[in-house]
Protein backbone atom coordinates (compact mmCIF):
# COMPACT_ATOMS: atom_id res chain seq x y z
CA UNK A 1 0.00 0.00 0.00
CA UNK A 2 1.39 3.33 -1.03
CA UNK A 3 1.57 6.20 1.43
CA UNK A 4 2.65 9.84 1.33
CA UNK A 5 6.24 8.95 2.25
CA UNK A 6 6.50 6.50 -0.67
CA UNK A 7 5.10 9.15 -3.01
CA UNK A 8 7.59 11.79 -1.83
CA UNK A 9 10.50 9.33 -1.97
CA UNK A 10 9.56 8.32 -5.53
CA UNK A 11 9.27 11.95 -6.64
CA UNK A 12 12.67 12.84 -5.14
CA UNK A 13 14.26 9.78 -6.74
CA UNK A 14 12.81 10.67 -10.14
CA UNK A 15 14.05 14.26 -9.84
CA UNK A 16 17.53 13.13 -8.79
CA UNK A 17 17.83 10.72 -11.73
CA UNK A 18 16.53 13.28 -14.24
CA UNK A 19 19.12 15.85 -13.07
CA UNK A 20 22.17 13.72 -12.18
CA UNK A 21 21.46 10.42 -13.91
CA UNK A 22 23.35 9.27 -16.95
CA UNK A 23 22.75 6.82 -19.73
CA UNK A 24 23.24 3.17 -18.81
CA UNK A 25 23.02 0.64 -21.64
CA UNK A 26 21.76 -2.65 -20.19
CA UNK A 27 22.33 -5.70 -22.39
CA UNK A 28 19.25 -7.88 -22.04
CA UNK A 29 18.83 -11.19 -23.89
CA UNK A 30 20.12 -9.88 -27.22
CA UNK A 31 18.56 -6.43 -26.93
CA UNK A 32 19.95 -3.24 -25.43
CA UNK A 33 17.84 -1.23 -23.01
CA UNK A 34 18.84 2.35 -22.20
CA UNK A 35 17.96 3.53 -18.68
CA UNK A 36 19.04 6.35 -16.38
CA UNK A 37 21.37 5.42 -13.55
CA UNK A 38 23.69 6.98 -11.03
CA UNK A 39 27.26 5.68 -11.30
CA UNK A 40 29.59 5.77 -8.32
CA UNK A 41 33.16 4.91 -9.05
CA UNK A 42 35.75 4.10 -6.40
CA UNK A 43 34.54 5.24 -3.01
CA UNK A 44 37.12 7.10 -0.98
CA UNK A 45 37.32 7.53 2.76
CA UNK A 46 39.65 9.69 4.79
CA UNK A 47 41.98 7.85 7.20
CA UNK A 48 42.92 9.11 10.65
CA UNK A 49 45.86 11.07 9.18
CA UNK A 50 43.62 12.89 6.70
CA UNK A 51 44.71 10.88 3.65
CA UNK A 52 42.19 9.54 1.15
CA UNK A 53 42.07 5.75 0.89
CA UNK A 54 40.01 3.58 -1.42
CA UNK A 55 37.16 2.13 0.64
CA UNK A 56 35.59 0.32 -2.28
CA UNK A 57 37.42 -0.31 -5.56
CA UNK A 58 34.11 -1.39 -7.09
CA UNK A 59 31.91 0.73 -9.32
CA UNK A 60 28.27 0.83 -8.30
CA UNK A 61 25.31 1.86 -10.44
CA UNK A 62 21.98 2.75 -8.87
CA UNK A 63 18.97 1.87 -11.05
CA UNK A 64 15.19 1.67 -10.77
CA UNK A 65 13.87 -1.90 -11.01
CA UNK A 66 10.86 -0.77 -13.06
CA UNK A 67 13.15 0.65 -15.76
CA UNK A 68 14.52 -2.81 -16.59
CA UNK A 69 12.65 -5.41 -18.67
CA UNK A 70 13.46 -8.20 -16.17
CA UNK A 71 15.13 -8.82 -12.83
CA UNK A 72 18.88 -8.25 -13.11
CA UNK A 73 21.07 -11.34 -12.79
CA UNK A 74 24.66 -11.82 -11.67
CA UNK A 75 26.85 -11.69 -14.76
CA UNK A 76 24.56 -9.36 -16.71
CA UNK A 77 26.44 -6.84 -18.84
CA UNK A 78 25.99 -3.09 -19.05
CA UNK A 79 27.83 -0.09 -20.39
CA UNK A 80 28.31 3.33 -18.84
CA UNK A 81 30.38 6.14 -20.40
CA UNK A 82 31.50 3.71 -23.12
CA UNK A 83 32.97 1.23 -20.61
CA UNK A 84 31.55 -2.30 -20.26
CA UNK A 85 30.88 -3.84 -16.85
CA UNK A 86 29.61 -7.13 -15.45
CA UNK A 87 27.16 -7.25 -12.51
CA UNK A 88 28.81 -8.90 -9.49
CA UNK A 89 26.33 -8.11 -6.70
CA UNK A 90 22.69 -6.99 -6.62
CA UNK A 91 21.36 -5.01 -3.63
CA UNK A 92 17.66 -4.07 -3.92
CA UNK A 93 16.13 -1.47 -1.62
CA UNK A 94 12.57 -1.21 -0.31
CA UNK A 95 11.66 1.69 -2.62
CA UNK A 96 12.08 -0.07 -5.96
CA UNK A 97 15.69 0.87 -6.53
CA UNK A 98 18.74 -1.32 -6.64
CA UNK A 99 22.46 -0.93 -6.43
CA UNK A 100 24.48 -3.13 -8.75
CA UNK A 101 28.14 -3.71 -7.96
CA UNK A 102 30.11 -3.80 -11.20
CA UNK A 103 33.38 -5.24 -12.39
CA UNK A 104 34.97 -3.53 -15.36
CA UNK A 105 35.48 -5.95 -18.24
CA UNK A 106 36.50 -3.48 -20.98
CA UNK A 107 40.14 -2.49 -20.57
CA UNK A 108 40.77 -1.60 -24.21
CA UNK A 109 40.57 2.14 -23.55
Amino acid sequence: MSNAFDHITGACDHLCRSVMGESVLYFNDGTNVEVLGLLTQEQLEIDSLGHPVVASPTCIVDLRRDDLPREPQLGDLLQVRGVKYKVTLIKPDIHGGMKLNLMRIDYAR
